[in-house]
């Protein structure tokens, strides 16, 4: 090689070298940009990447400091403030004593599970029996109710004979599963139908 290609090929080394390190690479330019607060500019610019991520999920933390719990969970629901955006929305409804809207819109919350424990109580309180076992079967209060009303219909069948206290002691079996007096009722009916 003569040397002046060797010098023009060391001069375009160098310049490739200069124009590379002189140029930000897209993980300077984006980190540049959410330390000066530019998230929603990262977000526009550097779509689908960690650093969009990032900028959303800051622009949520920003919101949530706002309480602006709704416009959080809207737009930006995969982040960790939409989150607690919505166990603080159901803190105000809880606070509030919408607790049917706390079940409704927050289910599988411990603010969902008291709130159904209040609203069942307030039914049973009332003499609401009936409701609070429709909308309520699992809750501690339709229990009770249950096993009153299936040792009452129990109670009844014992003192019948013959089909009458087999259609009783299969509507306990029916319509009283789980109870503490379907094992027993179940037992009977099964005694009666082996005579």
């Amino acid at each position: 090689m003569t040397p002046s290609r060797v010098i023009a090929l060391l001069s375009l080394v160098i310049l490739g070298v200069v124009l590379l390190t002189g140029c930000e690479s897209v993980d300077m330019k984006a980190q540049k940009m959410l330390s000066q607060g530019q998230y929603q500019q990262v977000i526009d610019k550097f779509p689908e990447t960690q650093y969009a991520r990032r900028a959303e999920a800051l622009l949520a933390e920003q919101l949530l400091e706002q309480g602006k719990f709704d416009e959080v969970i809207e737009k930006y629901p995969n982040t960790p403030s939409a989150h607690l955006a919505k166990l603080a929305e159901a803190q105000r409804l809880f606070d509030a004593g919408d607790y049917e809207a706390v079940i409704a819109g927050f289910p599988h919350t411990t603010l969902a599970e008291q709130s159904e424990r209040i609203v069942s109580d307030s039914l049973y309180n009332v003499g609401a029996f009936d409701d609070l076992i429709d909308k309520y079967p699992n809750s501690e209060k339709s229990k009770l109710i249950q096993n009153a009303r299936a040792e009452e219909a129990f109670e009844k069948a014992k003192k019948m004979k013959g089909t009458a206290q087999e259609n009783a002691l299969r509507e306990i079996t029916q319509k009283y599963r789980g109870t503490t007096i379907f094992k027993e009722a179940a037992t009977m009916l099964r005694d009666l139908r082996n005579k």
